[in-house]
């Protein structure tokens, strides 16, 4: 009996043991399936989501294919070579830096409503002809009719008196054939009247297509005569007194010339100021009478001093009149890379010209141009990397000054003719230093000072010892 227990607590220990073990099992089991079953679910949600994102993409791809004339099945590669196609077709002559759909589709438009004004223009005058025609075909219609109830006239009156008396009806027949070559008459005239007016219809033609040859050849004219130039002289010197750096020229008062004016001076000889040579350039210092005015030496040369008859000449001022400038581009006057907008404003204004539009720093433009604007003073084109407004403003300043048929002075060569050079403020040290950097300088309109060196031909020469003959 006591060893049947025995055995029965040995295996109810081995059942419980076992039991437990089960159930760790099962529970480590159960944890391990719960982690891969949230793994698996946050998987699930992120597919989900990517393949949500990637259907929005691919959305948004078709949409832009359908904004742009595309079918949503058509590939990159397809999209590309119809791009390629659509600009060498329609965008061959626009710039490549704007051959997008958008700008290309602004510049097409804008083509087709100058070609509508043409088109319109042309439409008037065509439609004046027709009036007139129109004008011609009423008249001969009215003809037309007055004779046919003339006619009609003549017959019912035949047609009563032929039972009454023949001679009536030979009289009437009469009639009726001198109505009748009157009827030919007119329209054997009306015939040639319209035949006159299509040759006149056809000579308007041909009078649209020489006017139109005319007007295109009457705007180069114009814009030939519209663009000027720095070739005449704006007046010359008087008289020159070097020891007070002092000139008198012929401008004054009446010429509207005012102080602080900065002329370039050139010499008698030269009648082209475009490609002479500059002999040095004065500032207006005093106005003495209508066309007499003082000004100070500001540049000359000992080897060539100013004389009397010297040419002056500056581009912002002429006798009489305002010029207007606009000022595109970086405006550096100094060499050191940054603009010097306001002494180039300031230069002009000084001087008698009118700004009407300029770009600050910023690229912000400022007034507008118009038919009185004349020149369009260029600096240096912004960076399309790092100043990006600063080119758009550029760009545009550059079309309207096509638009207007502005003349295009470099600032160079508008600051060397009006006796302002280029002025070079930046000095460089070490190796790469200018050595004429270092060179003492006369002060600005002072009197030259001499090196010492004298040439050998002004030094002293003393006797050398002779003999008694004379002889040295």
């Amino acid at each position: 009996m006591a060893r049947e227990n025995q055995g029965l607590q040995f295996a109810l220990i081995a059942f419980v043991i076992l039991t437990i073990l089960l159930g760790v099992t099962t529970f480590v089991f159960y944890g391990q399936s719960q982690d891969a079953l949230m793994r698996a679910q946050a998987s699930e949600q992120d597919a989900k989501e990517k393949a949500r994102a990637n259907t929005t993409i691919q959305e948004e791809n078709n949409r832009l294919k359908e904004l742009m004339g595309f079918p949503a099945t058509m590939g990159l590669d397809e999209v590309n070579a119809k791009y390629s196609e659509d600009m060498r077709s329609y965008g061959a002559n626009f710039p490549e830096e704007n051959r997008y759909y958008s700008p290309l589709l602004a510049y097409l438009f804008q083509t087709i409503q100058d070609r509508d004004g043409e088109v319109v223009e042309l439409k008037n005058e065509l439609q004046g002809l027709k009036d007139e025609y129109q004008v011609a075909e009423a008249g001969r219609k009215g003809q037309i009719d007055e004779f046919q109830n003339t006619m009609a006239d003549a017959r019912d009156r035949v047609v009563q008196a032929t039972a009454s008396q023949r001679r009536d009806r030979d009289r009437l027949t009469t009639e009726q054939q001198q109505l009748q070559a009157r009827l030919a008459k007119a329209q054997q005239q009306q015939r040639a009247s319209v035949a006159a007016v299509e040759n006149k219809l056809r000579q308007a033609g041909g009078q649209i297509k020489q006017l139109t040859g005319q007007l295109s050849k009457q705007s180069e004219i114009i814009a030939g005569v519209t663009q000027e130039s720095f070739e005449v002289p704006d007046g010359e010197i008087r008289w020159v007194n070097q020891h007070n750096g002092t000139v008198w020229i012929d401008l004054g008062r009446a010429d509207g010339l005012s102080r602080q004016v900065t002329f370039s001076v050139y010499p008698a000889d030269v009648t082209d100021m475009a490609r002479g040579g500059k002999k040095g350039s004065i500032e207006v210092t005093q106005l003495l009478g209508d066309h007499l005015a003082e000004a100070r030496i500001v540049e000359d040369a000992t080897a060539d001093p100013l004389m009397p008859g010297d040419k002056i000449f500056t581009p912002v001022w002429s006798p009489g009149q305002q010029k207007h400038f606009a000022l595109a581009g970086i405006l550096d006057v100094d060499g050191d890379g940054k603009s010097d907008l306001h002494v180039v404003r300031n230069l002009i204004t000084m001087n008698g010209g009118v700004i009407d539009s300029f770009m600050d720093e910023s690229g912000n433009r400022h007034g507008t141009m118009s038919m009185n604007t004349r020149f369009l003073v260029m600096g240096k084109a912004p960076d399309s990397n790092e100043q990006p407004k600063m080119l758009a403003t550029y760009t545009q300043m550059m079309k309207d000054a096509d638009r207007f048929g502005l003349q295009e002075v470099p600032l160079g060569d508008l600051l060397q003719r009006m006796g302002q050079p280029m002025r070079r403020q930046v000095i460089g040290f070490g190796r790469g230093a200018n050595p004429d950097d270092f060179k003492p300088r006369a002060p600005e309109g002072g009197p030259k000072v001499s090196t010492g060196n004298v040439s050998e031909i002004f030094k002293k020469r003393n006797p050398r010892s002779g003999n008694r003959s004379g002889a040295y």
